[in-house]
């Protein structure tokens, strides 16, 4: 099965914050994934590709929609030739985010977001504003769904197709509520054991990681690749997204469906 990368920010001087990745070793990154002949895909293509191909592939996914993958992610994979998927809050576009428990985050404005589309680049929903989907009742689901949808497809004249579940938080009926809402493709942070094959697994990439460790959570076991313990330490990583609301505690987070 095909495994894909999650980013949040790639910054010149990191933040304190894990998900804060350095530039120098995203380039890094990038060139060896190009040295192991990894294949490069957006997530609206990996149904096709890993059934096809027995080349390595992954696709490199970003989520929030951040400024700083405007200014220093987008320029080094359009360098190297290489095609991302984006998936802003698009609630939050051109504004300042605040979920986050290491504080304020700048998200792109429109005009990046069609810039990015134009050149190439998947943009698919993080929903409209990150909050928790599971939490949520049926028309609120929806309204997230949707709303997020249009307001994209309105910026950058394509169509979105996948999304990048919040906290990666999902379930049955939050896919199919998605899928309702004209969906095709997800990435799934966390459930990776009941994924559906329109549904990309991913693992984070943290601020700690060296570049070996990332490379190491791409491919299947029997890969020289492959470095089962840098995929367990992903797992583990990924189970603190689901703190962020609590920590935060804004009301979007405590609603319950009823």
């Amino acid at each position: 099965m095909m495994t894909g990368l999650l980013l949040h920010s790639v910054d010149v001087k990191p933040k304190f914050n894990m998900s804060s990745y350095p530039r120098d070793k995203f380039k890094a990154l990038l060139d060896n994934l190009i040295r192991n002949d990894v294949k490069t895909i957006t997530v609206s293509q990996h149904t096709s590709i890993q059934h096809i191909s027995a080349q390595i592939s992954t696709a490199i996914t970003f989520d929030d929609g951040l400024t700083s993958f405007y200014d220093n992610a987008w320029p080094l994979l359009e360098d190297k030739k290489i095609k991302s998927t984006i998936f802003p809050v698009a609630g939050l576009i051109g504004k300042n985010g605040h979920w986050d428990v290491m504080g304020q985050t700048s998200h792109m404005t429109a005009p990046m977001l069609r810039e990015i589309a134009a050149s190439g680049h998947e943009i698919g929903s993080h929903s409209l504003t990150h909050a928790n989907l599971v939490w949520l009742d049926d028309d609120e689901l929806m309204k997230e769904l949707r709303d997020s949808k249009s307001i994209l497809e309105n910026i950058t004249g394509t169509a979105v197709k996948s999304l990048s579940f919040p906290f990666g938080s999902w379930n049955t009926r939050v896919w199919d509520a998605a899928q309702s809402a004209g969906y095709q493709y997800a990435t799934a942070y966390r459930g990776h054991q009941r994924v559906s094959t329109e549904i990309l697994p991913v693992m984070g990439v943290f601020r700690f990681d060296g570049i070996d460790d990332i490379v190491g959570r791409i491919p299947p076991p029997s890969s020289p690749l492959s470095s089962p313990t840098s995929k367990i330490l992903a797992r583990m990583m990924s189970h603190f997204s689901k703190g962020t609301p609590i920590v935060k505690f804004r009301k979007e987070y405590i609603r319950f469906p009823g």
